[in-house]
């Protein structure tokens, strides 16, 4: 992500900032906001803007809002200065995801905001009134469930007034972390300026439990419900090739509605299982992403299939004995997360599971199934710290134990890869009996 792909996140709220928040809300789009951007302009909104890149410019758009309703469409914190302002859902806006681990890596976030200095400096050219901070960097706890951070170049008051409100987010490539709204500079005599006070994004929580009936809950719509994601799971793309497969993809895409109809949730698999979903548990933000997500679909689609049975919530604790999809967000091979499996949680793992490596990107070499004659292993094997592996007593190495696959031996390797072998199928059975013969290679009882 960009900065300018930020700023689209970032609002005009009367003479302060404001951030989009897309909730589990098919209706409405949340911003949120320091609560005295609106108690200083007398309990009303009289300036509410976004700004959109489009036809090579930048276009200012307002945001559809009638008066201030408490209760309805405004949600002020009672005893913190952060407020919830629901609006009609805006679209677009469903790359910016919560960062709740802000001492795990508290370097390199953007402050983006809209300060006063920028608006004096051109009152009726708007566009100019963006402006970003780079390289801000999350400080210890202050008070009032706050946090504390630093801008480079320890700006003053006035150069930071109006960013009350405004996002501190930080890049993730193809998307956007939110840590918290910036509410003011801290207080302080006698020392170097830059140090703002932010309130991290968990705190909204408190907002939304208040309001059980009006609020949803800060998490994208997709994590209520695997139907949101139907359409995104089996991408199979083969090129030239595509029209041997398309019946094969439509078919897994049906298939798809059997985890649907089973209720399995994304946010239900996420309460139950935690961090012990991921590769590197680190990284708990992940679990709200959407390729996590998408992956689970299809690997419980596909454990469906092999069975011969649709699966159930009840028997999740059996399922997750048996297999292990485990998660890493990674833009790189999988061979670089070969160090950090080691230490993932195969805790409750029969020994010969199968453990399914769930990121993005197809193996670079096309090695689809992890074996100890990989050179890497046995470097991982000699630096490993027994001490710090997650897994039951009377288990030794977790590759000596369990069998590793990427999730695109199921897609590439199996079907986009033998494309040629699925041209003449256009019956359900047949292609059903086709995908468990050759999945059947890597599922074993």
């Amino acid at each position: 992500m960009t900065i300018d792909d930020a700023r689209e996140y970032t609002v005009i709220v009367n003479g302060g900032s404001g951030c989009f928040f897309q909730p589990a809300d098919l209706e409405a789009t949340y911003i949120l906001t320091a609560k005295h951007n609106i108690t200083n302009a007398g309990n009303r909104i009289t300036n509410l803007m976004h700004f959109q890149y489009q036809n090579g410019q930048w276009e200012i758009l307002t945001i559809p809002f009638q008066n201030l309703n408490l209760g309805a469409n405004y949600f002020p914190h009672p005893n913190k200065d952060i407020a919830i302002i629901k609006v009609p859902r805006m679209e677009g806006l469903d790359a910016l995801y919560k960062l709740t681990d802000l001492d795990g890596n508290p370097e390199g976030f953007w402050l983006l905001g809209y300060p006063e200095t920028r608006r004096n400096g051109s009152p009726t050219n708007k566009i100019k009134w963006f402006r970003p901070d780079i390289g801000v960097g999350i400080l210890g706890t202050t008070e009032n469930a706050r946090r504390e951070a630093h801008i480079p170049g320890n700006p003053d008051l006035g150069e930071v007034r109006g960013h009350s409100g405004g996002c501190i987010l930080k890049d993730a490539g193809n998307k956007l972390y939110l840590a918290g709204i910036q509410n003011s500079m801290a207080q302080a005599v006698g020392e170097q300026l830059g140090r703002i006070e932010f309130t991290p994004v968990e705190i909204f929580n408190e907002i939304i439990e208040e309001h059980p009936n009006e609020l949803s809950l800060l998490f994208p719509s997709y994590l209520s419900s695997f139907d949101f994601l139907r359409g995104e799971a089996f991408d199979l793309k083969a090129g030239l090739s595509q029209d041997n497969i398309n019946f094969t993809r439509g078919y897994l895409r049906h298939k798809c509605k059997e985890v649907i109809d089973n209720e399995f949730t994304p946010i239900g698999i996420r309460n139950f299982f935690q961090t012990r979903l991921l590769i590197d548990q680190d990284k708990g933000e992940e679990l709200e992403t959407k390729n996590i997500w998408i992956l689970w679909l299809e690997f419980l689609t596909i454990l469906n299939i092999v069975k011969g049975q649709a699966h159930t919530t009840d028997n999740l604790s059996n399922i997750f004995d048996q297999y292990r999809l485990l998660f890493s967000d990674t833009n790189g091979d999988w061979c670089h997360e070969i160090p950090k499996l080691i230490y993932s949680d195969y805790k409750g793992l029969k020994k010969g599971g199968l453990v399914i490596v769930g990121v993005e990107k197809p193996p670079e070499d096309e090695t689809y199934i992890i074996d100890g004659s990989i050179p890497i292993i046995s470097q991982v094997r000699n630096s490993q710290d027994r001490n710090l592996l997650k897994i039951d007593d009377g288990y030794g190495f977790p590759f000596d134990e369990f069998k590793f696959i990427h999730i695109d031996f199921f897609k590439r390797e199996s079907i986009i890869k033998r494309h040629h072998e699925y041209a003449a199928i256009d019956n359900d059975q047949t292609l059903l009996n086709k995908l468990k013969q050759i999945y059947a290679e890597v599922f074993t009882d």
